[in-house]
């Protein structure tokens, strides 16, 4: 009798723990989709803050030609300006689209390929996607009337 009275313990017991787990991984899952929903990831994959424009006016580039952004983009270029993005980030696809086909012209470097990590390391990118232009950085999405007036670009 005392077998089945230890087995029973035993039963209860495993199933407190595996209940247990199961809450636990329940709660962390929720948490891990909450900051993902609210974040973007920096280059080593870890959480950042929330992607946000410093920039007061939102012109949302609606009123640019393509060939003012084709423009725009070789002008970046030719200033040495960078783009450090992450192909599966959609805050950097947002970016990208502002320029249309116009964004095969802009130097960018894209820090979710393995072989640009220690590039984008040296250049202390810390979330993407990330402009750097003479030691300056802009982070997060950007107007391209911003982008315009922070190299002196005129349409």
């Amino acid at each position: 009798m005392k077998k089945k009275q230890a087995d029973k313990i035993g039963e209860r017991i495993g199933l407190a723990v595996l209940g247990f787990f199961i809450i636990f991984l329940a709660a962390v899952g929720g948490m891990y989709w909450y900051i993902k929903s609210k974040s973007t990831q920096n280059v080593a994959g870890e959480v950042t803050g929330p992607l946000e424009s410093n920039n007061e006016e939102q012109n949302y580039s609606a009123d640019w030609s393509n060939k003012d952004k084709e423009r725009l983009a070789k002008f970046l270029a030719e200033k040495g300006v960078v783009l450090y993005y992450g192909n599966s980030c959609p805050h950097c696809h947002d970016q990208l689209e502002m320029f249309g086909e116009a964004q095969k012209y802009l130097k960018s470097i894209d820090c979710y390929f393995e072989e640009n990590m220690a590039v984008c390391n040296q250049a202390q990118i810390e979330g993407v996607p990330t402009w750097k232009y003479k030691g300056e950085a802009k982070v997060g999405v950007r107007e391209l009337d911003e982008l315009a007036k922070w190299v002196g670009f005129k349409k």
